[in-house]
């Protein structure tokens, strides 16, 4: 996130106000004016031709400004003289616009043509031949020859010091410069104390509020964001804009393009609402300064695609990025770098929505553009290059993304050099490939020598050299090295906290990994799984596997490929594997030992269906892993076996959790759900997500609830907290199943049920536990309304069996004679099972 070049501003190249459409209208005005009254050739018609040239650069006309400026170069060297000074500005400005369409060598020609002409007639240390100067160092790092890119700019410096002094707005904007060119060559360390002494410098010489200044602060908000110093980042960041919207106003283009820099620091840091909020805002300001197809519009637009893509709003995001993209084929043409660059932006959403398909032949696509325009040198290209590779390692083409990876590698290390942050993602690539392979060795060695560049590049608390870190610390895992690997996860989890938070996305994985590979003291949750440690000790396969045919089990998923399952985006749901002893493992979980995951979700399914739907004939499952006692690995033939005889599990069990929650207002409310529990045959004493199936679960809430988000499930559960089924008198529609309540013996003692409420309000029990499972709401909320529900039935019952009559009565008036056989046989196992909730929780339980 790079703001503009300080010497723009210094220099006034652009115009601002959102007039720019107006100041073309007024050069062809004034061109058309010159070659009327004083002819073509006429010198003031000359510099209208070039201030012409420079406003269709100004509003992204980039080809009409490279016309006329040839135009306007070739004719005032004819007519001026090659050293004439408008002959300069004209070179300057037609390298400038070379430059923007990313036909970089003829930049680089035109400012070495122009230099030349400067220091012949005016020497090197001229202020012209110095602007030049840096013009040319601008191009260098363009074209990623940054090393003679900073030398230049070493000059630039030194000179403007020597002539104007350490404290002049020139000076201070080429040690702008300076920082910005170390930074693109990974010189990090140098980068942020040169700009934050340039800050200080322009602050004292031009006051905190010169626009000069708040570019500075915004560079040095991107060097900070480049150094994973987030926090600092965010402050400056949100600095700039709260500045920039004091000094020049909420409209200014510069103000919206600091709200679309700051949107886009909120979408990396997880704040999706702000980040929405914050880059729509700075969209609609520039399509109204600019209309639909000016460049920044572009540009801001695809801000907002992958803001959408971050918050989930995938279809709108790749949409937005389509449009765009014909938007910038429109304006532009096929082959300008942000026609490239837009392509580039697209095949990454469409990877990201899991389209890999559709995303390798945009990429390759976007390579040979970026060969042939850019070379294949250059760090862009190198890094759609490893984008590609990525892309091929989705689709499963092995064999072309390691050599992808390894020739981006060799390539950014004699480009870029062994300790450039590109080269080090590279390495990176390369040993998680490895890893993948089966190539442990290579992989270690390979993330051994990126923990400890990034280590000394970015620094130990940086986002990448922690995640690094991790990955180490997981490869040590797999490859049996499990004291080394715990030692680093602990290690890696202490910086994660301090450096990013406890509820950052890498610390919650990292802690995950440590508890996978450290499990603490193991308790089973359930009697049955007190029988699988059992069968476990003694090495009794068979006793094991029947034990799980009469269970449900889980897999995990990661939650976005759902997601895209339930919208229809996608048709084939992703098992997350494990590689165990080099051999690839899904992992099934019975449902004590299911592990909290990040962005991961739960996928319920017997055994015959795991063999139904086995994904790869060449993986073996893994039975609970992380926990030792129950952890066991069978070949899918084993699997297919125990599943030939085994039966469905049915409805109508009660099952109770051995560690659920103490006696109190948490356990009475979900006593109150137990008639639903058991006929779901889930825990009814676990205040979490206990059904355990997130697609079966949202499909039951859109298609049985018509709830589909977190607003309709809270609407939803007020509905049911209020009693939703209740009525003043019940008489009339009790109707024949009076005669069946009184035969089954479940109206109470005090004469017919007159309230039905206990059936919305065990639903609301449950709607609870579905919200939970379905991200809807957060722990603490549901186990508050479980508490609520439960202290509204203590207030309108006097005892579980005016309750069971309630709910039996209520789900009969809904469901009919089928509802009200399984309300009975709920009510036949709750109070008649020993140890049952209705049995060992007293009625009124204190809250």
């Amino acid at each position: 996130m790079v703001e503009d070049d300080f010497q723009d501003i210094l220099e006034n190249s652009y115009r601002t106000g959102g007039r720019l459409d107006d100041a073309v209208l007024d050069d062809l005005q004034a061109l058309a004016t010159a070659e009327h009254t004083l002819g073509p050739d006429h010198p003031d018609t000359l510099t209208c031709r070039i201030n012409l040239a420079h406003a269709y650069y100004e509003v992204g006309r980039v080809d009409e400004a490279i016309t006329l400026g040839e135009q306007a170069f070739a004719e005032c060297t004819r007519l001026l003289g090659p050293d004439a000074h408008d002959t300069l500005i004209a070179g300057n400005n037609l390298a400038s616009a070379y430059r923007e369409a990313g036909r970089l060598d003829r930049s680089i020609a035109i400012c070495i043509q122009t230099l030349t002409q400067a220091e012949r007639s005016l020497g090197r240390d001229d202020p012209m031949s110095i602007t030049l100067i840096n013009h040319l160092a601008d191009a260098y790092s363009a074209a990623e020859r940054v090393d003679e890119a900073i030398e230049l700019l070493l000059e630039v410096l030194a000179a403007r010091e020597r002539t104007l002094g350490p404290d002049d707005l020139d000076t201070i904007g080429a040690r702008n410069n300076l920082a910005l060119a170390y930074r693109d060559a990974g010189r990090l360390d140098e980068a942020v104390p040169l700009m934050e002494a340039a800050l200080s410098d322009a602050e004292r010489a031009m006051g905190a509020d010169h626009e000069g200044v708040l570019t500075i602060r915004a560079n040095l908000a991107s060097l900070y964001d480049d150094l994973g110093r987030t926090e600092e980042a965010a402050a400056a960041y949100e600095r700039a804009l709260k500045d920039r919207e004091r000094v020049l106003g909420p409209g200014h283009p510069d103000t919206l393009m600091s709200a679309a820099t700051l949107g886009a620091m909120y979408k990396d840091t997880g704040r999706a609402v702000e980040a929405i909020g914050l880059t729509e805002r700075a969209l609609a300001g520039l399509r109204r300064l600019y209309g639909p197809d000016h460049r920044d519009v572009l540009r801001v637009r695809i801000r907002l695609a992958h803001v959408y893509l971050s918050a989930g709003r995938q279809e709108e995001g790749v949409a937005l990025l389509e449009d765009a993209l014909a938007g910038c084929e429109r304006l532009f043409d096929s082959d300008h770098p942000d026609t490239v660059r837009c392509r580039r932006d697209l095949a990454e959403a469409y990877r990201e929505v899991d389209r890999p398909a559709d995303a390798v032949p945009l990429l390759e696509r976007v390579v040979s553009d970026w060969e042939r325009i850019l070379g294949r040198d250059d760090r862009e290209t190198m890094a759609v290059r490893n984008l590609l590779a990525l892309t091929y390692d989705d689709t499963g083409r092995k064999d072309e993304a390691i050599a992808a990876y390894e020739r981006t590698l060799a390539d950014r290390e004699r480009v870029l050099g062994p300790d450039h942050p590109a080269t080090l993602l590279s390495r990176s690539n390369v040993a998680l490939t490895y890893r993948e392979l089966g190539r442990h060795a290579e992989a270690v060695a390979a993330l051994c020598a990126v923990v400890d560049g990034r280590r000394r590049v970015l620094g130990p608390d940086h986002v990448d050299t922690l995640r690094s870190r991790n990955h180490l610390a997981l490869l040590y895992e797999e490859t049996g090295r499990l004291d080394e690997a715990v030692a680093l996860y602990e290690e890696v989890l202490a910086d994660c906290e301090h450096a990013l938070g406890a509820g950052h996305e890498l610390t919650r994985k990292v802690r995950f990994n440590l508890d996978d590979a450290r499990p603490p003291r193991w308790e089973p949750r359930y009697p049955v799984e007190e029988r699988l440690a059992e069968a476990k000790a003694r090495g009794d396969a068979a006793a094991y596997l029947r034990l799980l045919a009469d269970l449900d089990l889980f897999v995990l998923a990661p939650k976005r490929r759902a997601d895209d399952v339930i919208a229809g985006r996608h048709d084939v749901i992703q098992w997350l594997v494990r590689t165990v002893d080099g051999r690839e493992h899904a992992q099934v979980f019975t449902r004590g030992a299911i592990p909290r995951q990040p962005d991961t979700v739960c996928l319920m399914r017997s055994i015959a269906t795991l063999v139904r739907e086995w994904p790869d004939p060449e993986w073996r499952v893994l039975f609970n892993r992380g926990v030792p006692a129950l952890e066991w690995s069978f070949s899918p033939d084993v699997l297919a076996e125990a599943a030939r005889d085994a039966v469905r599990p049915t409805g109508g069990r009660l099952v109770t959790r051995i560690d659920g929650p103490p006696d109190g207002a948490l356990t009475f409310g979900l006593a109150c759900g137990a008639p639903l529990a058991v006929q779901a045959s889930v825990p009814w004493n676990d205040a979490g997500p206990v059904y355990g199936d997130y697609i079966g679960g949202l499909r039951s809430l859109r298609d049985l609830w018509e709830v589909t988000n977190a607003e309709e499930w809270r609407g939803t559960m007020n509905a049911l907290l209020g009693g939703a089924d209740a009525g003043p008198d019940l008489d009339e529609r009790v109707g024949r199943y009076e005669e069946r309540l009184r035969a089954d013996g479940l109206p109470p003692p005090d004469g017919p049920v007159r309230d039905t409420s206990a059936h919305a309000l065990g639903r609301a029990v449950h709607m609870a536990r579905w919200g939970l499972e379905a991200h809807f709401c957060d722990q603490i909320t549901a186990e508050r309304l479980i508490v609520e529900a439960g202290e509204r039935c203590r207030r309108r019952y006097g005892s579980w069996a005016e309750l069971s009559a309630a709910w039996a009565l209520g789900q009969a008036l809904r469901l009919g004679d089928e509802g009200y056989d399984a309300a009975l046989a709920a009510h036949r196992t709750l109070t008649e099972a020993d140890g049952g909730p209705w049995q060992t929780v007293p009625w009124g339980s204190p809250r």
